[in-house]
């Protein structure tokens, strides 16, 4: 599972850095604190799947798009 979580960070992380948002606009968009962007990106913790479909929205991307490592969609 460790390991899910890292690859999930990372591509959070990516995505994320893609779009050009930053860990603190990401987290009032999705109404959590920062820390819990950095957690998540660090591969520290899960996010429940209502957090993981607004981090989704946010993103403007599906949370398929989101889990999967290969994310092509990523550069909308």
């Amino acid at each position: 599972m460790t390991n899910s979580l890292t690859k999930f960070g990372e591509n959070l992380r990516k995505i994320r850095q893609i779009k050009r948002i930053s860990q603190i606009d990401l987290a009032k968009s999705v109404g959590v604190d920062p820390t819990v962007i950095s957690k998540l990106e660090l591969g520290k913790r899960l996010p429940s799947l209502p957090i993981l479909v607004r981090i989704a929205d946010a993103l403007n991307v599906t949370v398929d798009e989101l889990l999967d490592n290969n994310t092509p969609a990523a550069s909308r």
